[in-house]
């Protein structure tokens, strides 16, 4: 349901690597995402205006010579100019229409057919705020939230990537690029922070064929990051495996500082068709960063099995790593000190064909986790949580082959974290033991089509609160606390919801215009995104998510 910063007509096509992911992409413990960003059309200048109830999208795309390419699109919201808040009188709180906007561009020069130059702009942000009166339920519980709370985030992106094949076996791509990321978070009289980053990154892969079914893949990158950080606030010592976390009686803390780190990232890669079935897959990552002065060596390997001309069996193993939480390693604030997250990922897959028409795929996947982020009362974090997370996920795809196309998934899973010193497991804030969507997508005819998307999974896991206490803050005053029962022990109810969409094409000449008209939580499911309390803990009553939400648009295509 979220607006990703890619226009979905640009996206030529994605990946999801949910588990033992290969040795080419950089840190992390979780997944990966690959998403592939498709090339300017070369016929003639054309794009696409899209207008709809929530937002706006220019594209323009087209050649600018017999050997050069450019496309270019911009989207912003501006709900935010009719309606600037929503006021809860009553309650004492104001909301703020969130704000978004994206920019895409890429610029592509086929110098001739061995060398292709690609030079790309990309860029978001968001802008959200709030206003607390002294008098509401929030800022009773935690004075520090009085006032008003915004944040604002931005990010620029430029790349020159230059795509060369070096001989008849061999072929290399370089990139040399810049990011800048810039986030200001206000909130209340708690804190006000200010970080903005710079980073100047330098990425090589060489693709090497050592034969008919054996090539050999090696490269990495080199980033120097700039960071400038300007903070002042209430330091609560939280993480994501411990419930409680008490703004207003936090300590404060300060920093003013400006530093850089330097990170390095290298892999190696082959990938043999040892038989006519059998494809063997090994590779090294490695990866180095002086600010905690940490480096890891971690193997990855995998396998392919055709069983039958239309059956895959896959099966994938590694260790992974990734860099703690800003906020947690930063002077003052957190624990220098710290080391990175650990995991190692298994995984065994099978797919199947039908034809042209129809995928099915399988996969079991089995994670497990180390070095985690706990609080530690003497140097505030500390390695010192694990975790597990198993499952089935289940595909069944009928591709854009014909006027019916879509997907069904399913997955069965859990997710679990323990915390070192207490030798006990909870369930983790993101398990969802069964978790289905159903998207199908039917063209009527040349001027009709119909899309939908069900969505369903189990209830979230939260803490409940058990109790209430009286504390006295730094200042000496004092209010209500809650007392929590143990960690993640009950469930919300089970989230669902149907989304549909209608689209009236009229053709023309020299246009396309398209009428759509889209329907979200067409049933108006009262989806509990949460709890809220009473200044005393003592009620509680149900936050929902978004209800039905009626949109519509109109989008040229020329």
């Amino acid at each position: 349901g979220a607006v990703s910063v890619f226009p979905a007509e640009l996206v030529d096509d994605f990946n999801l690597f949910a588990s033992a992911f290969g040795p080419e992409y950089g840190d992390g413990i979780g997944a990966v995402i690959d998403v592939s960003l498709r090339g300017p059309r070369r016929d003639r200048l054309g794009g696409k205006l899209n207008v709809s109830f929530l937002s706006s999208d220019l594209l323009l795309e087209g050649p600018i010579s017999d050997k050069q390419s450019f496309l270019f699109s911009l989207r912003r919201s501006y709900l935010d100019m009719v309606v600037k808040q929503v006021e809860d009188t009553k309650g004492g709180e104001s909301i703020e229409i969130p704000v978004y906007s994206d920019y895409l561009g890429k610029y592509l020069w086929q110098r001739n057919k061995d060398s292709r130059f690609t030079f790309y702009l990309t860029g978001a942000g968001d802008e959200s705020g709030a206003t607390i009166e002294p008098s509401a339920d929030a800022a009773i519980k935690q004075p520090l939230l009085a006032g008003r709370t915004s944040r604002k985030t931005r990010y620029h992106n430029q790349a020159l990537v230059w795509d060369r094949r070096l001989s008849a076996k061999s072929n290399n791509k370089l990139a040399l690029g810049h990011n800048q990321y810039l986030r200001h978070s206000v909130v209340g009289s708690a804190g006000d922070s200010r970080l903005q980053t710079d980073s100047l990154y330098l990425r090589e892969q060489l693709q090497h064929r050592l034969g008919a079914q054996h090539e050999i893949f090696t490269g990495g990158m080199l980033q120097r990051s700039n960071y400038d950080i300007r903070a002042e606030g209430a330091n609560p010592i939280c993480s994501d495996l411990e419930p409680d976390c008490d703004l207003s009686g936090a300590d404060r803390a300060q920093l003013d500082d400006v530093f850089a780190i330097n990170g390095i990232n290298a892999f190696i890669k082959d990938r043999w068709q040892a038989l006519p079935q059998l494809t063997l897959i090994g590779g090294l990552h490695y990866s180095y960063e002086d600010f905690l002065d940490q480096s890891y060596t971690e193997p990855r390997l995998g396998l392919e099995y055709q069983l039958l001309p239309d059956t895959l069996f896959t099966a994938g193993w590694g260790r992974y790593n990734q860099f703690p939480e800003g906020s947690q390693v930063v002077e003052n604030f957190g624990n220098p000190e710290l080391g990175h997250l650990r995991a190692s990922h298994s995984t065994l897959g099978l797919a199947h064909s039908i034809g042209a028409d129809w995928l099915f795929k399988g996969e079991l996947f089995y994670k497990q986790f180390a070095d985690l982020v706990v609080t530690d009362p003497t140097v505030k974090y500390i390695n010192g949580a694990g975790g597990r997370s198993y499952g089935l996920e289940l595909l069944a795809q009928r591709k854009d082959t014909g006027p019916l196309s879509g997907w069904l998934s399913f997955t069965a899973a859990r997710a679990e974290r323990s915390i070192d010193a207490q030798n006990t497991s909870f369930p983790f804030d993101f398990d969802q033991p069964i978790a289905a969507t159903l998207v199908l997508n039917y063209r009527a005819s040349q001027r009709w089509s119909y899309g939908l998307t069900w969505r369903y999974h189990s209830g979230s896991p939260y803490t409940p609160v058990i109790g209430n206490q009286t504390v006295t803050d730094p200042d000496g005053s004092t209010r209500i606390r809650p007392v929590y029962g143990e960690t993640n022990s009950e469930r919300l109810p089970a989230y669902h919801r149907l989304d549909i969409r209608v689209d009236r094409d009229f053709i023309y000449d020299s246009f396309l215009l398209d009428t759509y008209l889209e329907i979200g939580n067409v049933y108006n499911r009262k989806n509990v995104a949460g709890y809220s309390y009473n200044p005393d803990y003592t009620r509680r009553k149900d936050k929902y998510q978004l209800p039905l939400i009626i949109s519509f648009g109109v989008q040229f295509t020329f």
